[in-house]
This record gives C-alpha cells, structure tokens and sequence, in this order.
C-alpha cells in the first residue's frame, strides 16, 4: 500500500540498519527490499548493483542529468526495473 511498510521493506530496514544506515520505512525502505529480493532471486547475478537514494521527489525520468547514465541506467529509470517475483 501507497505510504506504508510492508514486512519486507521493514526487514531490509533491519538489514541495513544492522550496517549503520538509515532508511525511511516506506519509500527507501521498499526500493531497498526489491533490489535485495532481485538479489536473492539470481536477477542482478554476476552485475553490480548500486542503491542510489537520493531523496529527491522529482520523477526519475524527469531528471535533466540521466542522459549521462548509461542506457541500461537511463531505461531502468525511466521504464522501472521491479516487476516482482516471477
């Protein structure tokens, strides 16, 4: 739900605080346990990953500087890269 933790994102807050890192409960929090759940799931296997937390409220896909990301950056921003389980 829009604006409330779920026990995902609430765990990977755990996670990460275990590490010294704060993240807000709902919107940090969700991104977080997604890219985690790829992790766990062999999506990003054999890639780099980066959580980049800007705390920006601007649309990614608005953001004047995306065109120096690379492209696989610029469409994951753009078309958004969670789908969820499969």
């Amino acid at each position: 739900a829009y604006g409330v933790p779920t026990p995902e994102s609430a765990a990977a807050s755990q996670w990460l605080a275990a590490a010294g890192y704060q993240l807000d409960p709902t919107y940090a929090a969700k991104a977080f346990a997604c890219m985690r759940a790829d992790a766990e799931l062999g999506r990003i296997k054999d890639h780099q990953a980066c959580f980049w937390l800007t705390s920006n409220s601007r649309a990614p896909a608005q953001l004047p500087q995306r065109s120096i990301l690379p492209p696989a950056i610029q469409s994951y921003l753009v078309h958004g890269g969670c789908p969820g389980p499969k």
